[in-house]
């Protein structure tokens, strides 16, 4: 039997028409008993499965989540949208996925698309919201949920690791390891509304650090999460005479893995002279070597069950989910 049949395939074998078969999929009380049963057995015959993709994009029916991301090329971006396809698939739903490529400024172009296929429920995992996303949101913010996302507006609907608890945590088992020296690597914190900011000000504001703009400007580096920018970074800090030991904090797990493969590479001495503690708690910091990376996990699973329970609920009780991260001891710090 040939594959990729369509609707008319089937209406061709049972000599109906194609508006006969589509009734008989949907169950529909307008089909004759004889013709119902003679359709069902060429489709159990043939293993014909409806386009359900299609039919819902034509429908309405909400069975298509529309899944805006910043970069599917981040490892935790393509754990996210994995989680996601699963979670929403046990129950039937599926996802029409657009990737900016982490430029903001294509959003209202992938935002349009998503709306021109009758998709209106969104989950949307970008740095943050700016002012023309708001306008461009206005209308439809009740059937979005931002993940990992924050806008100056409190009305969104967000899930969220607590970025703050982050920083926190880092700056308090950092100060127990009783290592004074830090530097770290993450993605804008000029606006305030970033995931790197609230990292920053959790950190911050539990280290004890007495002049933070000086500390902003000497021990902070925004390499846009970038793997090769951290590697490029560490390589000329290290060429510098830094008091040891010293402490590379690095908001996420593979950029923290950037920073220890040029340690390495160095032939510089981890968890003695150099320690290394990442973010995310994702699936290649366990098992990197000759290190594993010493990271702060966050709950991936149940946080992309709420995502989906919240962008499928009409009246929520609750807008906003944050959830606590752990830390995850590994060879690094």
């Amino acid at each position: 039997m040939k594959k990729n049949l369509k609707i008319r395939d089937i209406a061709q074998m049972c000599n109906v028409s194609s508006a006969t078969v589509s009734r008989v999929i949907n169950n529909s009380e307008n089909v004759a008993p004889e013709t119902k049963e003679m359709v069902l057995k060429a489709i159990e015959k043939t293993g014909f499965q409806p386009n359900k993709i299609a039919k819902a994009l034509r429908t309405k029916k909400n069975e298509i989540i529309g899944l805006i991301v910043n970069t599917i090329e981040n490892p935790y971006t393509a754990l996210f949208v994995s989680l996601l396809e699963e979670k929403l698939k046990l129950i039937g739903k599926n996802i029409v996925l657009m990737d900016i490529k982490n430029d903001l400024n294509s959003i209202q172009k992938s935002f349009t698309m998503l709306s021109n296929l009758n998709i209106d429920r969104y989950i949307i995992q970008i740095p943050y919201i700016t002012p023309m996303m708001e306008e461009l949101f206005s209308h439809i913010k009740n059937n979005i949920v931002l993940f990992n996302a924050y806008s100056q507006i409190s009305d969104y609907r967000i899930v969220s690791v607590d970025n703050f608890a982050i920083g926190k945590m880092a700056a308090e088992y950092i100060r127990h390891k009783k290592l004074p020296y830090v530097m770290l690597f993450g993605g804008n914190i000029e606006n305030g509304l970033t995931e790197s900011y609230f990292r920053f000000r959790g950190f911050i504001d539990n280290f004890n650090i007495k002049k933070e703009k000086e500390f902003k400007n000497s021990n902070y580096f925004d390499i846009d999460f970038d793997y090769q920018k951290t590697y490029t970074k560490i390589q000329t800090i290290l060429k510098d005479n830094h008091p040891k030991p010293l402490v590379f904090f690095c908001f996420s797990d593979l950029i923290a893995i950037a920073a220890v493969n040029c340690l390495y590479d160095n032939h510089l001495k981890i968890n003695e002279d150099y320690f290394v503690l990442g973010v995310d708690g994702i699936y290649i910091s366990s098992i990197s070597r000759p290190y594993k990376i010493t990271t702060i996990k966050h709950p991936f699973l149940r946080m992309a069950e709420q995502t989906v329970k919240l962008v499928l609920e009409d009246n929520p009780e609750k807008l906003v989910y944050y959830f606590e991260p752990e830390l995850v001891l590994g060879d690094t710090l």
